[in-house]
């Protein structure tokens, strides 16, 4: 939409998205749109949008409508519950759950929360609603970052009006970067019919990097999962849809606990393929150094990679001292914390996404991490107070890093001085990739970590 010169504004609703406010925070549908509300009470009185609702949203819908009829032109409901005048807001979905079968939701969990005086239900659908009922035409890839960005939400009772332009699903189907996808997706499963009884599932764990979530592996994970293997992908603490937020954090430890914690759940006799993207790396050196038993083989892919003889903030440092301020774009860098105990947040702005982590990605994925990433720390501060990692912990785990050819964030020359000064048991190489490789060259990175998983573990 925004190719074709329109300007486009997508928001989260209240502890939906990246939103960090909780769902038992809020009691009404009002407060669930209030973002909504804010926005549209923020347009100019003289301005008309068009204003879209998927789903649930036609509620929202509704609920606007009302409020500002004479700043929206037209209400699109897309393949959405859509109320009317007459009733009260809550007769549409009550007639849909009388339609509704108890066994239609599959796995959805419908859980109490609210107080005895007004009580409210939760609601959050399950991976087999997800890949049955809401994306069964969708690519594979979609459903995976459906089920790492959805949060539990609400339904509830209010009232509205206002002019309909009811919009069906179209038939149509467009595909933008599809070949290839789908080639290296039958393959996988190709080889997971012809895997030996010897070569067992292995489970690998995907790390992100700063300002980014788990979502930001939502291609790369059906291919793997396709090939066969178990892969987990999580949200470390401020980042994706973890409820946290950055001002809750003090150190690196703080940041990099989810990961400390699924290391530590992990059985003893279990070793996995631990990969690390950007700044990834320095949280996969943490739980190396605690967990080396654990691990078959550490992968730093485009990332930063630390050494057993400098404190955890030498490769950062030495990093800055390789990188002009102007290279830095748009990115926002801020003071947080205290007086005793400052810290340094950092988020990067629009230009810096696009011309340097994600040239070579698709538009959909720029706009995917626009509407998605949220602000970090490299928390330079601690790590710069903390001992090197040890030689029996992090430096007995075998390590291998994937150079990505276009990175422009952090460049060729600098993963090869990591990998020169640091050392590693085996480098790989994917060509025309970005700083964002999972998501502009996800079969390459796939055939990577497929024969570095056939090799280590």
């Amino acid at each position: 939409m925004e190719a074709a010169g329109h300007r486009v504004t997508v928001l989260d609703l209240s502890a939906s998205g990246i939103d960090s406010r909780k769902l038992h925070e809020f009691r009404t549908l009002a407060d669930y749109t209030q973002s909504l509300i804010e926005l549209v009470g923020s347009i100019p009185p003289e301005e008309k949008v068009v204003l879209i609702g998927h789903s649930f949203g036609g509620l929202s819908l509704g609920f606007v409508m009302d409020m500002f009829p004479r700043k929206i032109s037209v209400a699109v409901f897309l393949a959405a519950f859509m109320p009317d005048s007459t009733h009260e807001l809550s007769y549409v979905m009550d007639q849909y759950w009388e339609r509704t079968l108890a066994e239609e939701w599959l796995d959805t969990k419908f859980l109490p929360y609210g107080t005895p005086d007004q009580p409210q239900t939760s609601m959050v659908f399950g991976p087999n609603f997800i890949s049955s009922k809401g994306y069964q035409l969708c690519f594979v890839r979609g459903r995976g970052i459906s089920k790492d960005v959805g949060k539990a939400r609400f339904v509830k009772k209010e009232c509205i009006l206002k002019r309909r332009l009811w919009v069906r699903k179209a038939g149509l189907h467009s595909v933008h970067g599809g070949q290839g996808y789908f080639e290296i997706l039958h393959t996988a499963k190709k080889n997971k019919a012809m895997k030996s009884a010897k070569q067992l599932q292995v489970h690998i764990v995907l790390v992100h990097g700063a300002c980014h979530g788990a979502w930001c592996w939502y291609k790369l994970k059906p291919l793997l999962e396709a090939a066969g293997h178990r892969v987990t992908t999580l949200d470390l603490s401020a980042s994706g849809i973890d409820s946290r937020s950055l001002h809750e954090l003090s150190t690196f430890a703080d940041y990099t606990q989810p990961l400390v914690e699924l290391m530590a759940a992990i059985p003893p006799q279990e070793k996995v393929v631990l990969v690390g993207h950007s700044f990834g790396g320095l949280s996969l050196a943490l739980v190396m150094d605690m967990f080396p038993q654990k691990i078959g083989v550490a992968v730093f892919l485009a990332a930063f990679m630390p050494d057993s003889v400098h404190e955890p903030s030498y490769v950062i440092n030495q990093y800055w001292e390789r990188t002009p301020a102007e290279e830095w774009l748009d990115t926002e860098f801020l003071t947080y914390g205290t007086p005793e105990q400052p810290l340094t947040s950092m988020f990067f702005g629009p230009n810096f996404v696009a011309s340097k982590l994600y040239q070579l990605s698709l538009s959909e994925d720029v706009a995917l991490a626009k509407m998605l990433l949220r602000p970090s720390s490299l928390f330079l501060e601690d790590l710069s107070r903390k001992s090197a990692f040890s030689k029996e912990g992090f430096g007995s785990v075998m390590r291998v890093y994937i150079v990505c050819t276009e990175d422009r964030a952090i460049p060729v020359n600098f993963q090869r001085w990591q990998i020169e000064t640091i050392g590693v048991a085996e480098v790989k190489e994917i060509e025309n990739a970005d700083h964002m490789a999972m998501l502009s060259k996800p079969q390459q990175v796939c055939q990577c970590l497929l024969e570095i998983a056939n090799n280590y573990v």
